[in-house]
């Protein structure tokens, strides 16, 4: 089954480009001339012009011709490829954009210790923002007592951060007096399946699952759509891994968990679009079946599409957009503001999925 469509953004204008999902199924995927060609057994083909699509997603079953390689970077669509976990394995990436300067103006960045601390307070911050605003939401069955504790640890965490943080091991350490508390709100969210303790790999109950899938599927979107503003995803300013992690994508899924994924969970859940039956065991680990994959990424399209033009997509990729730019342009005031201000992107009155 193909997945619905995304709406998207690409080369600095607005247009309709799709999100093609190809989720544990069986087919084969190719090219001729400019269009894709779906194939499943026992099924007619079915055609889908190239210059519609933005991105493809693919996990495993599905087969990818030769030519498919060769046209999608012609005609500029990216493939990525999805592990069990939906974490990134790699990818086909077109052409990216070649204004140097942005990635110069980031490497310069990050290899100052002055101005990644400062970039890296605001991306704590914005994360904390986020947390904070789920403390205040009214109506989500939480206990006073949890908003409290979370609101408490950030208000320590933000005169910390202001008044005594002189390096990013100090930074980090703030940043983990929140996450603790939000947490063990997160956790009363949650009400027809329990989240125990956090854990990844391998996810150990169906709630842990779901955010382990989530986050990965969204970090491999982020990572299309900060290679397509100029900018290189391994380089960031809060994380420091190894392994080729992608840092700024790392950074940047932080501050969109809490505001972004973490309510369309609460959501799929407390409505009971998911359920037990959607997940099945694998070993010690606990893992969406594809029945569970299928309903995930249904509610998943509609939840970044909804709105239309002002819909969850298209704020994204013009934030990205802003956010090379300002790279660009060297505005070490405006790139705090872009860092702050993406946290409470979905805060008022654009949050995905809030009618």
């Amino acid at each position: 089954m193909i997945k619905k469509w995304l709406k998207g953004a690409i080369g600095g204008r607005t247009r309709t480009r799709r999100w093609l999902y190809l989720v544990d199924v069986r087919g084969e995927l190719a090219a001729e001339s400019h269009h894709l060609v779906w194939r499943m057994p026992g099924e007619r083909p079915r055609k889908i012009p190239l210059r519609e699509v933005e991105h493809i997603l693919v996990s495993r079953g599905v087969s990818l011709g030769s030519s498919l390689f060769r046209q999608c970077l012609i005609e500029g669509v990216g493939i990525s490829f999805l592990g069990r976990y939906g974490d990134f394995l790699g990818g086909l990436t077109p052409q990216e954009d070649t204004r140097r300067s942005r990635r110069i103006s980031q490497y310069a960045h990050r290899a100052c210790p002055r101005k990644r601390l400062e970039l890296a307070k605001n991306l704590v911050l914005a994360r904390i923002d986020a947390m904070s605003d789920r403390a205040r939401e009214r109506g989500s069955g939480v206990d006073l007592d949890s908003r409290k504790t979370l609101i408490r640890a950030v208000n320590e965490a933000c005169r910390g951060i202001a008044n005594q943080c002189p390096d990013l091991e100090t930074l980090r350490g703030y940043e983990a007096s929140v996450t603790k508390p939000y947490l063990s709100l997160l956790r009363e969210e949650f009400r027809h399946l329990p989240l125990g303790v956090r854990s990844r790999r391998p996810p150990r109950d169906e709630v842990n699952s779901l955010l382990s899938y989530a986050y990965a599927v969204l970090s491999g979107e982020l990572r299309a759509l900060v290679q397509m503003s100029g900018l290189d995803p391994h380089a960031g300013f809060v994380h420091e891994g190894s392994g080729g992690r992608a840092d700024l994508v790392l950074d940047l899924l932080d501050i969109l968990r809490p505001g972004f994924v973490d309510p369309f969970l609460i959501a799929l859940v407390n409505l009971k679009k998911i359920s037990r039956s959607d997940f099945q065991r694998d070993g010690e680990g606990v893992l969406l079946n594809d029945e569970g994959k299928r309903t995930f990424f249904a509610e998943w399209h509609q939840w970044l599409g909804r709105g239309e033009e002002s819909g969850g997509w298209e704020m994204l990729a013009e934030y990205f957009r802003e956010l090379g730019t300002s790279f660009g342009k060297g505005e070490a005031e405006q790139l705090g503001k872009m860092m702050r201000s993406l946290g409470t992107l979905f805060a008022k009155g654009g949050r995905i999925g809030k009618k």
